[in-house]
């Protein structure tokens, strides 16, 4: 049974504004490489056997602060592990969304073009599968405040939506025969525009 550590990216200048970025591709800003740097420090305990990260930017330049300290702990790039895309919403403000409506829109569906969440959790599970043949005991994983809600939502029946701070570090154990993670039958999704 492995330890997943959660790790949020750091901030970039659309965090700064409150702009939704999903699949948009921005790099950390100044103080998002300081708190990069900050959080391979706070994780000196850990003695993780890999290191993973979205292929997005902002994780990238995060894990590779991270992978500076373990530099035995390889680094893989996974694209499974980007932010769910929110289509034509990409770029908004948060306050300008009406999320009660977004978040009503049936699982199997693209509200404003957006990935549908049933996509989202069947990238995350096979990604978590694949874990399995890696018999690691502990995985950083450095990704999107998206993707750590979603992984809450998966596994825990108390979760309620988080706004996790820019590396903020979220534990969680994984057993691979949790039926949570038996794959589903989805349409495949296709970024629109």
């Amino acid at each position: 049974m492995p330890t997943f550590i959660l790790v949020r990216h750091g901030e970039t200048a659309d965090n700064i504004d409150r702009k939704l970025q999903g699949w948009a591709d921005p790099e950390l800003s100044d103080n998002g490489r300081v708190q990069a740097a900050q959080i391979a420090d706070s994780l000196h305990d850990e003695r993780p056997d890999i290191i993973f990260a979205s292929d997005l930017t902002r994780c990238q330049q995060t894990a590779s602060y991270i992978h500076g300290a373990y530099q035995n702990a390889p680094l893989l790039i996974d694209w499974r592990l980007r932010e769910r895309s929110f289509g034509t919403l990409e770029g908004s403000r948060h306050d300008e969304i009406d999320w009660d409506v977004f978040d009503a829109t049936p699982p199997d569906q693209s509200p404003h073009g957006a990935e549908p969440i049933n996509n989202l959790v069947e990238r995350l599970k096979s990604f978590i599968r694949d874990t399995e043949l890696l018999y690691s005991s502990t995985i950083i994983v450095v990704t999107h405040n998206g993707v750590m809600n979603r992984f809450g939502f998966m596994f825990d029946e108390n979760h309620t939506r988080q706004t996790y701070k820019n590396t903020e570090i979220v534990r969680l154990e994984i057993h691979y025969d949790d039926p949570r993670l038996a794959p589903h039958t989805y349409s495949p999704w296709e970024p629109q525009g």
